[in-house]
């Protein structure tokens, strides 16, 4: 199970993943056993951790990314225009998106912040919701790959290099 939030504790230098209470207590559960396994109940121990408030990150929902990770982004071109043209749809569908990738166009580190309701990464230019670089890309251009490089936490040097993208 992915946790909602994570917070990072300065005085162990520990992370801490689970549901976020008030403004920097992150709680963990453990599940310890079955109270009646007839019923699906589970006996479980949550544990409370206050974490620095500045590294408090709500997860995105898929590829273990959290708000707060400096990401390095990928786009290169969509060649599906190129190679598929005259081709039927069920055999459009035996492309991998490794086939239709194209030329590297562009790439940049970015920090994944979250708001008015989505999450989203800085362009050199401007901003965009991260739901683009996951999913079925074949029909997208660009075509996204994203790697987690760190966090501002932990690795803040990394979105203040020249060159990259400065924080939101």
């Amino acid at each position: 199970m992915q946790e909602n939030y994570r917070g990072y504790n300065k005085q162990d230098n520990q992370w801490y993943y689970g549901d976020l209470i008030g403004e920097n207590i992150i709680v963990s559960y453990f599940e310890i056993g079955e109270l009646l396994p007839e019923e699906a109940l589970t006996l479980c121990k949550c544990v409370c951790h206050i974490v620095d408030k500045d590294s408090i990150g709500k997860y995105m929902g898929t590829q273990g990314i959290y708000q707060g990770d400096i990401c390095k982004i990928r786009e290169y071109k969509n060649k599906s225009n190129e190679i598929t043209t005259g081709i039927s749809e069920e055999q459009y569908e035996w492309f991998t998106l490794d086939e239709l990738k194209g030329e590297l166009e562009e790439e940049y580190v970015s920090e994944i912040f979250y708001e008015e309701g989505c999450f989203c990464f800085k362009q050199p230019t401007w901003s965009m919701d991260v739901s683009v670089l996951f999913g079925d890309q074949k029909r997208q251009s660009p075509i996204f790959e994203v790697e987690i490089l760190g966090n501002k936490t932990n690795n803040p040097e990394l979105i203040n290099k020249k060159g990259n993208n400065e924080n939101k």
